[in-house]
């Protein structure tokens, strides 16, 4: 009976444990402000806080393995583009050099981080982990490169204008679906499809195959969107005039359309970001292991 005791408490150890772990993975939304030179930290539940300032026109956010944010600032005036890096130490410096106005930013999954520069050059550029810098697919006559995103397999997208381009590894390119003048923003949802932003009302989706289709509308442009681990959809709706009116969006995977935030600034950017899984405390694997004991000794018995 005490060994029986002791396994049921282990057990209750074990799932308080793993409960606040478990909450801690519904993640953040970064949101660009490209009028306040900010960035900030949406949680799921709305709530807000500021994660960056003193950044010239932030444009779109990425991460890297080792925990990093990436912000594509576009710069103006004096200020020059940059993509800055905000290291998990807390550190802050700019990552590559001569990127003109970066806009999109993208991991692919060997930690190569492209960049599209939309200044007169009208480029992509690549940053490979060992630090050595080119140009992607030098030459090609890029139209408007802005949003960025890579699949699984490392091939890229590009929203160009009125297409959206898929560049692969080797640097063979294609036209993998046509878009309304204006595509913004590009995200990749769990499912595999991929969206794209157009800057009017509509969101296109994607299948793998390139079949494009509006998936929904919002009021204004839509600008940055970005999908939570649950396969809901977040899209800035960014207002013609004034400051502060721009609203984003959840898409639920059914299509429903609630308000997630309001009072945002020319938002063009929405990059989700998962809470890391927390390794297991020495408590828990304590915990785990009374419990496995004790439902061994109720066998033996």
């Amino acid at each position: 009976m005490r060994r029986t005791r002791y396994a049921g408490l282990a057990l209750a150890a074990a799932a308080a444990l793993l409960a606040p772990a478990a909450a801690a993975r519904a993640g953040v939304i970064y949101a660009t402000d490209r009028f306040g030179g900010t960035v900030d930290l949406f949680t799921l539940d709305g709530g807000r806080t500021r994660f960056a300032a003193g950044l010239g026109t932030p444009a779109n956010v990425a991460f890297t393995a080792d925990g990093s944010v990436l912000v594509a600032a576009q710069g103006g005036g004096p200020v020059p583009g940059a993509v800055v890096r905000f290291g998990p130490d807390g550190s802050r410096s700019n990552f590559g050099a001569d990127v003109g106005q970066p806009f999109g930013v993208a991991v692919g999954p060997d930690g190569t981080v492209f960049v599209s520069d939309a200044s007169v050059a009208r480029r992509v550029l690549a940053f490979a982990p060992d630090g050595i810098r080119r140009e992607v697919v030098p030459g090609l006559s890029f139209l408007s490169p802005l949003g960025l995103a890579v699949d699984a397999a490392g091939n890229l997208f590009v929203a160009d204008f009125n297409r959206v381009l898929r560049i692969t590894p080797a640097g063979e390119v294609s036209v993998f679906g046509a878009a309304p003048n204006g595509a913004v923003n590009l995200a990749f949802s769990p499912a595999g499809d991929l969206f794209l932003t157009t800057g009017q009302q509509a969101i296109f989706r994607y299948t793998p195959a390139g079949a494009g289709s509006v998936f929904a509308t919002v009021p204004g442009r839509s600008t940055g969107l970005t999908f939570d681990d649950a396969g809901n959809l977040y899209v800035v709706s960014s207002a013609p005039v004034g400051i502060g009116n721009d609203v984003i969006f959840r898409f639920a995977p059914d299509g429903a359309r609630t308000t997630f935030a309001t009072g945002l600034n020319a938002t063009p950017g929405l990059a989700f970001r998962p809470a890391p899984v927390p390794e297991p405390s020495a408590c828990l694997l304590a915990a785990l292991g009374l419990a496995c004991a004790g439902r061994f000794a109720r066998r033996r018995r």
